[in-house]
């Protein structure tokens, strides 16, 4: 309902030397319209994960003043899927990272045609430690005097770094020079044997 200003005015008028008071009552429609309250989003608090972690945002402390029921718009970041952009609490699954990293998410809470502004809530993404994984190659069988090539480029880091190699070979009487024993490849010449034998390197 548009609010109305009620102003009483007096009227006054004489008749034979009597004063006569007439009252009468004007109606003023404001021209102004009800404001109508905005929704507020809360995208909850900062938090800070490590990679592989479940994570859930929070957007329950959003609210109308006018008590009308929320619907809910999050925007998230590139690289992020959530369980739901359009619930309270939708959940998501924090990436493998490289590094610690930031991601940003947007909330948008309304009601009709009536929304919020956007609120945002940043998730810290940390980067958890795995050692490197090495691998040797597959096993061999080669006669005695070929070119013997071992082959560690299958090792891997999960985190991305740039590996380091070492290969060791057997002691003794059948020890062999290796071409570079920290590189990826290395190669040797198969000793010469008196029957067959089993060498064992390692990386």
């Amino acid at each position: 309902m548009i609010p109305t200003t009620v102003q009483k005015i007096q009227w006054m008028a004489s008749l034979s030397n009597t004063t006569i008071y007439l009252d009468s009552v004007l109606l003023i429609k404001d021209s102004a319209l009800p404001v109508i309250a905005s929704p507020v989003a809360n995208a909850g608090i900062d938090q800070s994960f490590n990679e592989g972690t479940a994570v859930t945002l929070d957007a329950s402390l959003s609210m109308d003043p006018n008590k009308n029921e929320l619907t809910y718009r999050w925007i998230a970041p590139a690289g992020i899927t959530l369980s739901s952009t359009t619930v309270k609490n939708p959940t998501f699954t924090a990436p493998q990272v490289t590094a610690d990293k930031t991601y940003t998410f947007s909330l948008v809470v309304g009601y009709g045609t009536v929304s919020s502004t956007a609120d945002q809530v940043v998730v810290t993404v940390k980067q958890v430690y795995k050692a490197p994984v090495a691998s040797a190659g597959a096993d061999q069988t080669v006669n005695e005097g070929a070119t013997v090539t071992l082959d560690g480029s299958a090792s891997m880091d999960a985190d991305g770094k740039a590996l380091e190699y070492m290969w060791t070979g057997p002691t003794g009487p059948f020890a062999v020079a290796l071409s570079s024993p920290t590189a990826a490849k290395v190669t040797f010449t198969a000793p010469n044997v008196m029957a067959d034998r089993t060498l064992t390197f390692t990386l």
